[in-house]
């Protein structure tokens, strides 16, 4: 059968509604969730992750151009960019533009900030991590804070294929301009809470004094009912700051480049994105929670802080 321009282009046009009209994020979310309440064995759920997930991508072939279409991601993708341009965000200036007064009054959504170079630009994250020091000893390691060790603990109790080494599975630096957190099987893991507030080391994830108080002098200007959406975007464009920094020392490593980064922001994301992905016997979330809590509460116990307790 010949097709026409006109006939190909109908086709091709149903093939998009159709791919608008399904929720295929959801339709996989939900599989995994009837399984799990099923009580299907973590090992039966591993091999349907294993046969339908690709590179972290659920695709199918398109019949009429023979390209890969993204159907669904597993791990699902957390507060992922909208904008179909990946826009890497390298400072915050700009960031707070549509908050301030102007003649409509303060606007809802953060505006992105883009570098006004040619060439991206990354903060230095590495400069910070590179000035590690042990805070917390647990088990024979050393962690910058208890939710860190929490993290390892708990992915060694329900993650058989990893066990907490120094430079091996936890704190990877050797081939690296920087370190990372973890490697979970092949796939790096970093454990990093987006703070927006004055830390002993700094002024949280902001780059510098000037960015943290240009964010508090906005905020003073958000109205009370608006106070959560500001923060959550601020968090955004954060988040994927240091995303970006990350991936950028991944990518010029001889050693690592292409390796996979997963970013947990909270306890909550080290079960979704990691625990569910790799455990094995794993409990509920709000089980998980309550023992990840009684681990941080168990180092704090035992741990050495700086020799000052």
């Amino acid at each position: 059968m010949n097709w026409s321009d006109q006939e190909i282009a109908k086709l091709e046009k149903s093939l998009e509604k159709s791919k608008e009209d399904v929720d295929w994020q959801g339709c996989w979310d939900s599989f995994l969730e009837s399984l799990r309440a099923a009580n299907a064995s973590p090992a039966l759920i591993s091999e349907v992750i294993n046969r339908h997930v690709v590179n972290g991508k659920i695709t199918v072939i398109d019949p009429i151009t023979g390209n890969d279409v993204l159907l669904a991601q597993y791990p699902k993708p957390v507060e992922a960019p909208q904008s179909t341009e990946k826009t890497v965000v390298t400072n915050m200036e700009g960031a707070f533009d549509e908050y301030k007064d102007g003649e409509d009054g303060i606007e809802e959504k953060v505006a992105e900030s883009k570098d006004d170079s040619s060439e991206t630009k990354f903060i230095d994250i590495k400069e910070i991590k590179n000035k590690r020091h042990p805070i917390y000893a647990f088990l024979g390691n050393v962690y910058d804070s208890m939710e860190e060790a929490a993290c390892a603990d708990m992915m060694h109790k329900y993650i058989s294929s990893f066990e907490p080494k120094e430079g091996e599975t936890i704190h990877i630096s050797e081939g690296l301009e920087g370190i990372i957190d973890y490697k979970v099987e092949n796939v790096f893991v970093e454990y990093h809470p987006i703070a927006l507030c004055k830390l002993d080391n700094g002024f949280g994830d902001f780059d510098s004094e000037e960015e943290f108080e240009e964010y508090k002098a906005a905020k003073e200007k958000v109205p009370e009912d608006k106070i959560k959406d500001f923060e959550r975007d601020i968090k955004k464009v954060l988040r994927d700051r240091y995303v970006s920094d990350r991936e950028n020392i991944i990518s010029q490593s001889e050693k690592y480049e292409g390796t996979e980064l997963i970013l947990a922001t909270s306890p909550e994301e080290v079960y979704d994105l990691v625990i569910t992905r790799f455990g094995e016997n794993y409990p509920s979330k709000e089980e998980f929670l309550n023992e990840f809590n009684a681990t941080k509460k168990l180092i704090k116990e035992s741990s050495v802080e700086n020799g000052n307790s």
